[in-house]
């Protein structure tokens, strides 16, 4: 093309910046092709331009809204103490079972309540958190008693009993006396006063317990124990 040589946008080129032109714009840009041509090229552009960021911020603006939404959906309500289930506590409430003796004609109760907090162990108990849970129980056969048990893990007791630092609400530290399961199970301690421990229940709203265990020493577990329903 000579000097001065005016070039047109044809149909073609035309075509391709309409279409495409973060890929067709630039050839304006050789010798011939007029400031109207470049100004009209370059505008469109723009406008392609702003209207893909544009559309790419309200996407991810509705994706950040509808988690958020998600969150709130699924939130606890208000004033429940609930943490992240590996990194801390959770919230925590009594669940009731019964079950029916048919032979005897009796009715066996049972309530459990879990820790608002895992216990990190290392192996081979180190597969999530540790939950502690204390389990009152009452059956014909076997009358009234209370277990404090965990999930994966083993309590240290010796053969005649342990003594295992207790506290309720915001009262003095205490001893409560527990002893190992007949079958020798290392995830339970039965409880040596069952009716005084579920009496203090009944009218604490907190507690914790700080049991030994094997190669993790003393562990503090606290339970929300507000709101037991239990008759002996």
């Amino acid at each position: 093309m000579g000097e001065g040589e005016r070039r047109s946008v044809g149909v073609v080129l035309g075509a391709g910046i309409f279409l495409a032109p973060w890929l067709f714009v630039w050839l304006l840009l050789r010798r011939g092709h007029s400031t109207l041509s470049r100004g009209l090229g370059f505008g469109w552009f723009a406008v392609i331009a702003l209207g893909t960021f544009s559309s790419i911020r309200h996407r991810h603006d509705t994706s950040r809204a509808t988690s958020a939404a998600s969150v709130a959906t699924i939130a606890p309500p208000s004033g429940s103490r609930t943490y992240d289930l590996d990194s801390g506590p959770r919230l925590s409430q009594w669940t009731y079972e019964s079950s029916k003796d048919d032979m005897r004609g009796s009715t066996d109760s049972y309530a459990t309540l879990e820790s608002v907090n895992g216990l990190g162990f290392g192996f081979p108990y180190n597969r999530g958190k540790s939950w502690g849970r204390i389990r009152l129980q009452k059956t014909v056969r076997s009358g009234v008693s209370a277990l404090l048990t965990i999930t994966q893990g083993q309590f240290v007791c010796a053969a005649e009993g342990c003594s295992v630092p207790l506290k309720f609400d915001e009262g003095p530290i205490e001893a409560l006396w527990c002893s190992g399961t007949a079958d020798g199970d290392p995830t339970a301690l039965f409880v040596g006063d069952p009716r005084r421990f579920i009496s203090r229940l009944k009218r604490a709203h907190s507690l914790i317990v700080e049991p030994q265990f094997f190669q993790e020493g003393s562990r503090q577990l606290e339970f929300m124990s507000a709101g037991l329903v239990w008759k002996d």
